[in-house]
């Protein structure tokens, strides 16, 4: 998907130099060999930190904290803990599927393959099938893959306004953010950091015909699709009220509200096909039940916000993506603004849609938070503030480092029956 921006577009009279195309070329190159370097080198950190963090597992077999397809030994290296948590769950969609009838325990629906989503194990079985690996490397394979290129495109999309030093930082921080390894172990979150970029790019540039497969795939491999619908609005607005020659065609006001309501209506979407395979209309609502009931059992309310009025550490983390939030819509003036839609409809989102707990770190990762800490008021800026900026991203990537360390120690690896989800 194509970006032209301050850092890669053809300059005017490129055609009329002689150097033009060789420096577009080179333009060209950068844009895609920077991103990725410094994806490598995160997934490098990272890989050491899971390594290192591998040795403190326990062993995994039945009657363990989450589900086990494969029991591991205790201190199973690198390659056994990538499919730890959720990635069991894939495990079992990819070898088994999803049942035709929920399971049952005196009465109550228990936890089951039909609360994972099939986009991501479907690509995990394809790269399987094409390259006959097994599972956790084939999974691995595919979160990498997807990651790397998302981050290319957050790289690029950053170029259109922010220059190359903060598209620089952007792909920095968030390929070094506290939960970043979870871009190459067994979950969904590089594939929905692909998608969600790509709906970005194709909005920003109104390639809108390109949304409406891209929304599909969102809903089903994450339930964001009430976020993009809301994105969608705020984008038709800002052309409705944006300059003359930028004002949207009637057919396009219809096309971006006509996607508006498939955003909306895919919500329902996986709810339908489990209510169809099963033939119980609330299967899917039944099934995630499951985890809810674990939560109340814990104390949890249904979502933050809930939890902040009962919870001061709650209150905490709260108060803190509301900093970022704001944080974003004050400084973040030369972000694309679908850019900074994103970063801060997506963690109200969250919020309101998800029930306190760790996985709040890995969600935070999608909102690619990070880019409003750097991002410049505008395009004027003194040696001594641009000095200042290299500091303060060396401080980030530093913090960012011990917080992997952590995420990974105490909340990825599965060291203790009583710990929180990831």
């Amino acid at each position: 998907m194509h970006l032209r921006s301050e850092g890669v577009a053809e300059r005017p009279d490129a055609g009329q130099s002689e150097d033009g195309a060789p420096r577009q070329r080179r333009l060209l190159q950068h844009s895609v060999w920077i991103p990725l370097g410094v994806f490598v080198l995160a997934r490098v950190v990272s890989g050491l930190i899971l390594a290192w963090g591998s040795a403190r597992q326990m062993a995994l077999g039945p009657g363990s904290i989450s589900k086990v397809t494969h029991p591991e030994e205790a201190a199973p290296g690198y390659w056994g803990v990538l499919s730890n948590w959720d990635g069991q769950w894939y495990r079992a969609v990819v070898e088994e599927g999803y049942p035709s009838v929920l399971p049952t325990l005196d009465g109550e629906v228990l936890g089951n393959n039909w609360a994972f989503l099939p986009g991501y194990p479907s690509l995990v079985r394809a790269v399987m099938f094409l390259t006959r690996l097994d599972f956790v490397p084939a999974a691995s394979l595919t979160s990498m893959a997807c990651a790397a290129t998302a981050t290319v495109l957050i790289y690029r999309l950053m170029l259109v306004r922010g220059g190359r030093f903060f598209a620089f930082a952007a792909v920095v921080l968030v390929n070094f953010f506290p939960s970043s390894p979870i871009f190459q172990v067994a979950y969904t979150e590089g594939l929905v950091l692909l998608l969600v970029v790509c709906i970005l790019v194709a909005l920003h540039r109104q390639r809108y015909v390109l949304l409406v497969p891209l929304i599909v795939a969102l809903s089903l491999t994450r339930p964001l699709t009430l976020v993009v619908a809301a994105l969608l609005g705020l984008h038709l607005l800002r052309r409705l009220r944006g300059r003359p020659e930028d004002a949207p065609s009637r057919r396009e006001v219809m096309g971006l509200l006509g996607l508006g309501a498939l955003s909306v209506s895919l919500t329902g979407l996986w709810p339908a096909i489990a209510a169809i395979r099963t033939g119980e209309p609330s299967a899917y609502l039944l099934t995630m039940s499951a985890w809810a009931q674990v939560g109340e059992e814990l104390g949890l309310h249904e979502n933050w916000i809930g939890q902040v009025f009962v919870d001061p550490g709650a209150l905490l983390v709260a108060g803190a993506i509301a900093v970022v939030v704001i944080y974003r819509v004050v400084r973040g003036r030369v972000l694309v603004p679908e850019l900074r839609d994103w970063g801060w409809l997506y963690p109200l989102y969250m919020m309101g849609a998800t029930a306190p707990g760790a996985g709040i770190f890995r969600y935070l990762v999608l909102a690619i938070a990070p880019l409003c800490l750097l991002s410049p008021v505008s395009a004027l800026e003194t040696r001594a503030d641009r000095t200042m900026r290299f500091v303060v991203l060396l401080l980030l990537v530093a913090a960012c480092v011990v917080g992997q360390v952590f995420w990974v120690k105490e909340v990825y690896i599965m060291h203790t029956d009583y710990q929180p989800f990831p």
